[in-house]
């Protein structure tokens, strides 16, 4: 038989297939990873250096992945109690897991485990955390902060100073723990844990707006998951503003950073964003396939897949190779150098990188200065100056010896380093 088709014809053939082509190539940017799994109920989400994923869930303890989720293997050999709420990897890819019967250890990929009972009298643990010297640190809701300084052989109690009941703890960049509770207040101990000092300033500070999760980005940049969003402070954490309002309903859950240093955040019913380098001064929402928005445990891995925990289980993404704004145009040759010499007496020099173009328009710089408690004390810059790169001499001649901060503004773009003046 013959089949005979006019130019017409022809046209919408070719443009038939064409769009059902485009539609089969199209891929969702997350896809489920559940397989082997026998719980959706998911609590907390570990990686280790070999990118073997660890999953603590309620009711169903421990699950263990070595191929980015395509199969999910139960690993519960020791459990006394299967209600698992977080679980945590050290340098040494031992791993630490939080039960409603206490910590229970790991060495050897979770195939067997072994409980930690010294100096524990509790048993309900929400959360731990590893320092960059190897304490450990964890909540217990009904006691407070708990810390071992020998890879979880004892433990004891550190909470001088601390108010509230303590929801989650992080280690910074800088070998300092950092803590949020339930009032909406961020504490930092710089001693490991033997004292702490409230620095909530800019937060709403109310049982609403419980600090949820907390992180430090590689440009020294600290971001806090609260009930009321999301929160940053460019000075060290000495003052906070929000950067995002948690797509609605106010709560960021969880965050993390991938290898190209993309901060993500994930909220309780608008699922996931990204803000691209240099983090926090815009956002992308990355919902795609996720068929749950409530997101309560983000990781990456060496292939910059991100993993999201949900309601509905575990999703992988696909590899984030790259997050622009190009609405907002920002300055990706925006650059704060850190001062030299440091320390110094009574000179250092300063210097920054001013882009191209930012939003299509000369905006203002600021250099500023300030001192530990966040008192402005100079001004350097405030000024339009040409696109590159500049130095600034700061004489400190008048100023007495201690840390200051100073901090670059060019639009909405800020960035703070810390400086030593020594006399």
């Amino acid at each position: 038989m013959n089949i005979h088709l006019n130019l017409k014809q022809c046209l919408f053939v070719i443009l038939i297939v064409l769009f059902t082509t485009n539609i089969l190539a199209q891929t969702d940017f997350w896809v489920p990873v559940n397989n082997g799994m026998t719980s959706f109920n998911p609590n907390d989400l570990a990686i280790n250096s070999n990118d073997v994923l660890f999953l603590a869930t309620r009711g169903d303890g421990i699950f263990v992945s070595t191929n980015a989720g395509g199969l999910w293997v139960q690993k519960n050999n020791g459990l006394t109690n299967l209600e698992a709420w977080t679980v945590a990897v050290n340098s040494s890819n031992e791993i630490f897991v939080g039960t409603w019967d206490g910590i229970f250890k790991s060495t050897d990929n979770a195939e067997n485990w072994v409980k930690l009972e010294t100096g524990l009298t509790f048993n309900q643990i929400r959360e731990i955390t590893v320092a960059s010297n190897g304490y450990i640190f964890a909540v217990a809701p009904n006691y407070g902060v708990i810390r071992s300084v020998d890879n979880g052989v004892n433990w004891v109690g550190v909470n001088n100073g601390l108010s509230g009941i303590p929801n989650t703890l992080a280690a910074d960049l800088h070998g300092q723990i950092m803590l949020g509770n339930n009032l909406g207040e961020i504490y930092f101990s710089n001693n490991y844990g033997d004292g702490w000092t409230k620095s909530s300033l800019g937060l709403p500070q109310t049982t609403s707006a419980p600090i949820l999760a907390l992180l430090e980005t590689s440009n020294e940049k600290y971001f806090a998951g609260t009930g009321d969003g999301l929160y940053m402070s460019t000075d060290y954490g000495l003052n906070w503003s929000q950067v995002h309002d948690g797509g609605g309903n106010g709560w960021v859950h969880s965050m993390t950073t991938d290898y190209q240093d993309n901060l993500i955040i994930g909220t309780g019913q608008s699922g996931v964003f990204v803000s691209g380098f240099p983090n926090g001064t815009w956002f992308k929402d990355m919902n795609e396939g996720l068929t749950h928005l409530g997101v309560y445990s983000l990781v990456a891995n060496s292939s910059n897949n991100i993993f999201a925990v949900t309601g509905e289980g575990i999703f992988k993404s696909e590899p984030l190779t790259g997050v622009e704004d190009n609405d907002e145009n920002l300055a990706i040759n925006f650059q704060l150098y850190q001062n030299y010499p440091n320390p110094f007496n009574p000179t250092t020099t300063i210097k920054f990188s001013i882009p191209m173009d930012i939003k299509g328009e000369t905006l203002n710089t600021k250099l500023v200065v300030y001192d530990v408690l966040g008192k402005k004390v100079t001004v350097l810059v405030n000024q339009k100056l040409q696109s590159g790169t500049h130095e600034i001499q700061f004489a400190a001649g008048d100023f007495s010896s201690g840390i200051y901060f100073y901090k670059l503004e060019i639009g909405n773009i800020t960035d703070t380093k810390k400086m030593l003046l020594i006399r």
